[in-house]
């Protein structure tokens, strides 16, 4: 037995005079445009023209921020690495974890609305910089960790009390391997580290 094909087979269906579909291709071909722009953005206008900002150490600290567009004399690296260098976080999407967004010339649109959905505050080159200069220092969140398990680990070895002898300053090193200090600087007679020991 042979189905029987329904009458319309191998038509197409004709689309009404406005077509739902123009609004996708219209978004389409602006997304493509964006995309485009991004591929071929340039470098930033004023690029070293500010100095860094001195930041205090740490004062990013339990902050995340998101950069988009290009900025006014900072590459996006730079940025990150400044960023980074003050115990802050960069990440790529904007989320309600985000503490800031880092807007440029030509910002993401998505990203921008989705900061202003979830009210996250939005800055730019400059903007950055003054936030780095105002904020206090703040103590690294591993070395805090550290002091926590310290005194919980004097409170439950010393019987509950923890007197001068059990108190001690925590001080986070890196572990020495055997044999590989040979290639680090050792210190001079004025107390810097200009000399280099030979291995």
């Amino acid at each position: 037995a042979v189905a029987k094909q329904p009458d319309n087979a191998g038509t197409v269906a004709r689309q009404p005079a406005e077509d739902p579909d123009d609004t996708f291709v219209e978004e389409t071909r602006a997304n493509k445009s964006g995309f485009w722009d991004y591929l071929h953005r340039g470098p930033p206008k004023n690029l070293g023209s500010k100095e860094l900002p001195r930041g205090e150490e740490n004062c990013l600290e339990e902050k995340t921020f998101v950069i988009t567009g290009v900025l006014d004399s900072l590459e996006r690296e730079t940025a990150k690495g400044l960023i980074e260098g003050l115990g802050g976080k960069v990440g790529g999407s904007v989320s309600r974890r985000t503490s800031y967004l880092v807007a440029g010339e030509g910002a993401g649109e998505s990203k921008s609305a989705k900061a202003v959905q979830l009210g996250v505050r939005v800055l730019d080159e400059d903007g950055l910089f003054e936030l780095i200069e105002s904020l206090p220092a703040r103590k690294c969140k591993y070395l805090i960790q550290a002091e926590k398990e310290a005194k919980v680990k004097g409170l439950s070895g010393g019987g509950g009390k923890a007197g001068p002898s059990t108190q001690s300053q925590v001080s986070v090193t890196a572990p020495k391997t055997k044999g590989t200090d040979s290639h680090l600087p050792t210190p001079n007679s004025k107390g810097t580290n200009s000399q280099l020991s030979t291995p």
